[in-house]
């Protein structure tokens, strides 16, 4: 039986995947806009095609202003 602490571990390793997955599929989309300068935000965006926030963070480090509704990456 797997202890909670290898449960954990487990969900935290799988999350890392899929957030993997995720930035793979978005910089392929991306790449239409021919920008390898953007990250890709935790938030839902309905603006962007991809239906999350994207960051130029070269242009915008701090993450503050959403390619697509302008939305800052760190919200309260």
């Amino acid at each position: 039986m797997e202890s909670i602490r290898e449960q954990i571990n487990k969900l935290r390793n799988a999350k890392i995947k899929i957030d993997s997955e995720i930035e793979d599929i978005v910089r392929t989309k991306m790449s239409e806009f021919n920008s390898i300068w953007n990250t890709v935000g935790h938030w839902d965006c309905e603006d962007s095609p991809l239906g999350v926030c994207v960051y130029d963070h070269i242009e915008d480090p701090a993450l503050d202003d959403c390619l697509f509704c302008g939305g800052p990456n760190e919200r309260k």
